[in-house]
């Protein structure tokens, strides 16, 4: 009888789809009669279409508290280390009487749910451009729909996907609160510092004037601003990547572990430690006026051709200022634009050599953007590039453990 068992049913998943004939042992004997295999074919995908409501049902009653078990022995890891720093985050709150604005959870949430549709529609055209390219099966409808359908009755798919979405959303509500709070706990010391560091390192010279040499144009500073605002896109369209299973489970907990590392150690713990507020609020914060040449030169392009940066600057000063607004958080050390950039990046190496190199050339605008934009000093990116090889180079290990002890745990909640 076990032959005759769809491998949906056998692996826990309602993709019809795999109920092919070939994977029926008894009619394996007789498939070699073309109007033979034809019939069994037709018969196969009757039966899959017929049984796939009961195997639903089946799969959706099958011991549900310890497939619920499972599902949070998967995400243990991720879930201690959102728990450790939604701890920090509530204790900074009590530390500096600030309360934990809920509402950024809310705001997130709300451009999460925008991200998802948009990724679910990549997703689509990306299988079926596979499957028109490379598949090629003899029914294209049926085989796209037993996919789709697949896809949406994996249901340890689908309770993953829910759990990871929710700690993302709290770790990054917490991070926004973080950084919106660092200049309660450490005012905006380092600029001066940085600006001496980046003409050490560059002769003297200040690095905005060198990326000005050579994209000093309206034209090229919007489409470098475009870019550097795609940065969000491209982010969310990697998360989501991982959140939804798409990638291996290993590189999904490597890449995972790493963006959260990057983002509480870099974006939290330096950013306060090395608070700076980056060369456009230098003038602001009265250090001088060492670089109100660049945002002049900005204003004038901005008149030409847009500068979307601007108005997303005087946004935060202004939020800062009034002590929090929607768009709040001033940092510039380490840059997390180019910190999460490579993390991107070393993942896309991880999976195809041409999509990395497509995610370097983007790093590569990260930085120079970072610098022509006035929103950090070229240490900035350094540092961020830094941190994030460190970031990944911990997580591998971390992975490596989660992936152990969910090896030794999920048998124990298996046989419960």
């Amino acid at each position: 009888m076990r032959g005759l068992i769809p491998a949906f049913w056998r692996h826990g998943n309602c993709d019809v789809g795999a109920a092919s004939p070939a994977e029926w042992t008894p009619a394996k004997r007789n498939l070699n009669a073309p109007r033979l295999r034809k019939a069994v074919t037709r018969a196969s995908e009757r039966y899959g279409m017929l049984t796939s409501t009961a195997n639903v049902a089946r799969n959706a009653s099958a011991a549900p508290l310890a497939f619920l078990a499972k599902s949070v022995v998967s995400h243990a890891g991720l879930a201690f280390f959102t728990a450790l720093f939604a701890v920090a985050t509530l204790a900074t709150s009590a530390l500096i009487d600030r309360p934990f604005h809920y509402g950024m959870a809310g705001r997130l949430s709300k451009l999460y749910s925008v991200m998802v549709p948009v990724f679910l529609a990549i997703l689509l055209i990306g299988a079926f451009i596979r499957m028109a390219s490379v598949e090629r099966p003899a029914s294209p409808a049926r085989h796209f729909a037993r996919k789709i359908r697949g896809f949406a009755c994996d249901s340890e798919r689908l309770v993953g996907m829910a759990i990871m979405s929710a700690l993302l959303v709290w770790f990054m509500a917490g991070f926004a609160f973080m950084k919106e709070s660092i200049p309660a706990l450490q005012p905006f010391d380092w600029d001066s510092t940085f600006r001496d560091w980046d003409r050490m390192l560059f002769g003297g010279v200040d690095p905005w004037r060198l990326t000005f040499a050579v994209f000093g144009t309206p034209a090229a500073t919007t489409l470098i601003n475009a870019a550097y605002h795609a940065w969000v896109f491209v982010i969310y369209m990697t998360l989501l990547a991982a959140v939804f299973g798409v990638l291996p489970r290993r590189q999904q907990l490597v890449f995972l572990y790493a963006f959260m590392f990057t983002w509480a150690i870099g974006g939290v713990a330096l950013a306060t430690i090395f608070s700076s507020a980056g060369p456009v609020y230098f003038e602001r914060l009265g250090l001088g006026g060492d670089f109100e040449p660049q945002m002049a030169l900005l204003r004038q392009f901005n008149e030409v051709s847009p500068v979307w940066s601007l108005t997303v600057q005087e946004m935060l000063w202004t939020a800062y200022q009034r002590n929090g607004g929607d768009i709040s958080g001033i940092s510039a050390m380490p840059s997390m634009h180019v910190a999460s950039s490579i993390i991107v990046m070393l993942l896309a190496y991880r999976i195809n050599r041409g999509l990395g190199h497509l995610m370097l050339a983007f790093t590569s605008v990260m930085m120079i953007g970072s610098v022509h934009l006035g929103w950090h000093y070229a240490v900035d990116g350094l540092f961020g590039a830094a941190l994030a090889l460190a970031c990944w180079y911990a997580a591998e290990r971390v992975a490596a453990l989660d992936l152990a002890f969910q090896h030794r745990m999920l048998p124990r909640v298996g046989s419960d």
